[in-house]
């Protein structure tokens, strides 16, 4: 089995490191991107959660959630890497991973009235892909965060 490719006891679930990077156009700003394993089950409330209040200072739903956040602005990496080994794919796992939510706080962003393009859907089904990728790039950038490659089909 190659490393990143495979959840424990799942063939057809891909786990792949994640590249995240911010566009030159937020050079200098300050951005938190969290990445956020949920099962199934919770798909609808992700769904339904709203970007601005996610990022209010005293939200519970994001202080609850099993996340890895990445900073970037001044004094940081504009692209930061999260490992198919980190231990928190464990977390995940345990608790049946089916997606990775990236969700971003976007200086500027004014939301479309019907997608917030600031969160995004990772299917971990490898049969939602062409290819099991071991790789995902994520760009975030003023019109929100963009995946590469792209999942077959997500409504998120």
């Amino acid at each position: 089995m190659a490393e990143g490719l495979f959840l424990a006891g799942c063939e057809s679930t891909i786990q792949p490191t994640l590249n995240t990077k911010v566009s030159a156009l937020y050079a200098g700003a300050t951005i938190e991107v969290d990445l956020v394993g949920i099962n199934t089950s919770e798909y609808q409330i992700w769904k339904a959660k709203s970007v601005n209040d996610y990022f209010t200072s005293d939200d519970q739903f994001r202080d609850a959630a099993v996340k890895q956040t990445l900073y970037f602005g001044e004094q940081k990496k504009s692209s930061q890497t999260f490992s198919s080994s980190d231990p928190i794919w464990t977390q995940w796992v345990a608790k049946g991973c089916a997606f990775v939510v990236v969700i971003a706080d976007l200086p500027g962003y004014v939301k479309d009235e019907q997608v917030d393009r600031r969160r995004q859907l990772i299917p971990l089904d490898s049969k939602l892909w062409s290819g099991a990728p071991s790789d995902i790039t994520i760009t975030v950038s003023p019109t929100g965060i963009q995946l590469l490659p792209s999942p077959e089909v997500v409504d998120f």
